[in-house]
């Protein structure tokens, strides 16, 4: 048996040969120190699928061939934030040898790397928010957000793994790197013009690899790599976000992106596919004046809601019993889809009747500037006051600033609320509190008025208060979306319940509805173009007077069409210019579907099918029934004279002639009558 004399000094062996530097040329620890941060940015591709990918479930390409496909994008996002270490290394001076110059080298390649890599691992955990790889306009917004540091400070409990791996692996690195000494390496035997002429011509070669690796192809002439260079070679579309790494995705997006501006008809053909403009059924009727209540639910999927749930879920969850409720006594919207992935995506649809047209969103564009017809402002404009409660804290995404710009009066947000007892430490005022505040605040405004309820506490980390409905049990786990769920059906019947006490109850329409599906979905039935995106609109009166119960099955609704559907229900007597429809009121021989584009592909949706399109073909990618598919596992391609490749023809055909009425409008500032 080994002393303990001999443990220590075995130990002590193994932990000296840990921090044994090896020593070789100024070239060569360049080159492997550059290999490095290139094999751990490669590496780093593994995690993110893995975390996203589910085993496999939700990206079809084996990760072998995807890590291959990602070699490139590796080298240009490397060779982006290692120019100028490459530059002070090769650098054709006498004092690059110095212990100064070589501390400052370092430094530069510890910064440069172990933000390439920071970037690149923490995009992995931040992904399912946004469906695709972070890109600078993003990036951007997050970073000016002033609440957004707090957020993500308290994300540390929840996602303690994702801290643990972006650090753990950087550390990692660091200390590989710190295990390789540059030394100078006699060259006595050369002329000091043979001398220098090797280090200029090292340098000048090294700058060529570089330019190279940041053009991402073995060419100086035509296009250098980009984004949509990452759908060569892979199964589903989806793929492309492991092939890309998120460092190469934000240099590549930190221009201004121009926005595309589609012709495919001619102004009477497109006349004759679709209208924007909200037209009166009767222009002579007056007007309802009833209050419009809207309340919608973050991240609030119809999936949650067993009596809305699209995929026919047999065992159902009983997580929102008075949700069900309430729209058992409604007119539901069954196929009602969220247009965008984030929260300020959804609202400028809901308010605005803005479909997101990615890369771009609404706030942070050139756009917001332009006079359009939001109803909360035509709303205004007919005597309504309106008023807008959300406790998140102030100037979160702008969605303060959108909300004002869409003719919202007055915004109550946490500050307003005034009353941090009843903050959940994380994004603002808890749901149950606010919803309370908002339905006696709203009977201080005169009649009629427009309210707006935009719910918080359903986004992670699901930080939800015990206690206060008389602490009855939950079903489901804390920290859960599934437990917040269960809170906030019962932050709406707490809401309700006052609401009932209030003169105004009966001369409401209530609508809910939510901001975008639930992205913790991913890698379940649900993660799909037609579950994820899928949201509840549930129109309730409790007059009975202006809206009947019961289900619509035979025409779908989106986001956008929110705004001409309450204007509808209200008779309301002008014509306005509005992207969305009136789908309650739609012509039997009106074509009408929804329309949402997520990565490179457009999402058009009916009642029966899903047709997935690139733009501009005039065949479809893929095409899904969802009748017999609800899972969308098996796409096809029509035949030729089927009636499904004339319907997908139809739906193409409808998705131009919006696209094309859509970006003219925008960029000729025609969205007002």
């Amino acid at each position: 048996m080994k002393t303990d004399k001999q443990l220590r000094y075995n130990l002590k062996t193994f932990m000296s040969s840990l921090n044994r530097r090896y020593a070789c040329s100024l070239w060569v620890a360049t080159a492997l120190q550059s290999a490095i941060a290139i094999l751990f940015l490669w590496l780093s591709r593994i995690p993110f699928y893995i975390i996203n990918g589910h085993g496999g479930t939700a990206f079809a390409t084996p990760l072998w061939k995807l890590m291959l496909l990602g070699i490139p994008f590796d080298l240009t996002a490397w060779a982006y934030f290692n120019a100028l270490f490459i530059v002070m290394r090769f650098l054709p001076a006498p004092f690059t040898m110095r212990r100064w110059w070589l501390i400052a080298t370092n430094a530069v390649w510890m910064v440069c790397n172990g933000l390439l890599l920071l970037i690149n691992l923490g995009d992995a955990a931040y992904f399912p928010f946004q469906g695709a790889r972070m890109r600078f306009p993003a990036f951007k917004e997050l970073a000016a957000d002033p609440g957004m540091y707090g957020v993500a400070a308290s994300y540390i409990g929840t996602y303690w793994w994702a801290f643990l791996l972006v650090f753990g692996t950087i550390a990692l690195m660091f200390w590989l790197f710190l295990r390789i000494r540059p030394v100078r390496i006699p060259l006595a035997a050369k002329t000091p013009l043979r001398r220098w002429g090797g280090r200029v011509g090292m340098f000048l070669l090294m700058a060529g690899v570089v330019v190279l690796c940041m053009r991402g192809r073995l060419s100086t002439v035509g296009r250098a790599l980009k984004p949509v260079d990452a759908m060569a070679g892979i199964v589903s579309m989806a793929d492309q976000n492991v092939v890309l790494n998120t460092p190469f995705n934000i240099i590549h997006t930190l221009k201004d992106i121009p926005f595309e501006v589609h012709t495919y008809f001619s102004a009477d053909e497109l006349a004759r596919i679709r209208s924007s403009y909200f037209v009166p059924t009767d222009s002579t009727a007056p007007m309802l004046r009833r209050n419009v209540m809207l309340i919608i639910i973050e991240s609030g999927g119809q999936f949650w809601i067993d009596g809305l749930d699209n995929a026919r879920n047999p065992k159902p969850r009983g997580l929102m019993p008075f949700t069900d409720s309430i729209a058992s006594r409604s007119k539901v919207i069954k196929y009602n889809f969220a247009t965008g992935r984030r929260s300020n995506e959804g609202l400028a649809a809901i308010l605005g009747g803005f479909t997101l047209f990615a890369p771009h969103s609404l706030m942070g564009s050139p756009f917001q500037a332009q006079n359009f017809d939001a109803f909360p402002a035509l709303l205004q404009r007919e005597g309504y006051s309106t008023r807008y409660y959300s406790g998140c804290n102030a100037r979160s995404l702008a969605m303060d600033q959108m909300a004002k710009l869409m003719g919202m009066q007055k915004v109550v947000d946490r500050d307003t609320y005034g009353n941090d007892a009843d903050y959940d430490g994380v994004w603002g005022i808890s749901d149950h509190a606010m919803g309370a505040y908002a339905a006696r605040d709203l009977s201080a405004l005169p009649q009629p008025w427009l309210g707006v309820w935009f719910t918080l506490s359903t986004h992670a980390p699901f930080k939800i208060p015990e206690g206060w409905d008389g602490g009855v049990r939950y079903k489901t786990p804390a920290g859960s979306m599934e437990r917040a769920m269960e809170y906030e059906d019962r932050a709406l019947r707490n809401f309700f319940s006052i609401a009932r006490t209030q003169p105004w109850y009966k001369n409401t329409i209530f609508v809910i509805t939510a901001d975008h599906g639930c992205r913790d979905m991913r890698g379940t039935i649900y993660d799909n173009a037609w579950l994820c995106p899928s949201i509840p609109m549930i129109i309730y009166d409790p007059s009975g007077e202006v809206v009947q119960p019961g289900v619509v099955t035979d025409r779908v609704m989106s986001q956008g069409d929110t705004g001409a559907t309450i204007m509808g229900l209200l008779r309301y007597p002008h014509r306005f210019v509005q992207m969305g429809r009136d789908v309650l009121n739609l012509p039997s021989d009106e074509p009408h579907y929804a329309i949402y584009k997520e990565t490179a592909l457009y999402n058009i949706i009916s009642n029966r099918y899903v047709v997935q399109w690139d733009g501009v073909n005039d065949r479809p990618v893929a095409m899904y029934d969802v009748q017999t598919d609800e899972a969308l596992a098996h796409p096809f391609v029509p035949r030729s004279g089927t009636p499904q490749a004339k319907e997908a023809a139809a739906m193409i055909r409808y998705a131009k002639a919006y696209l094309q009425d859509f970006t003219h409008r925008l960029t000729e500032s025609r969205l007002t009558e």
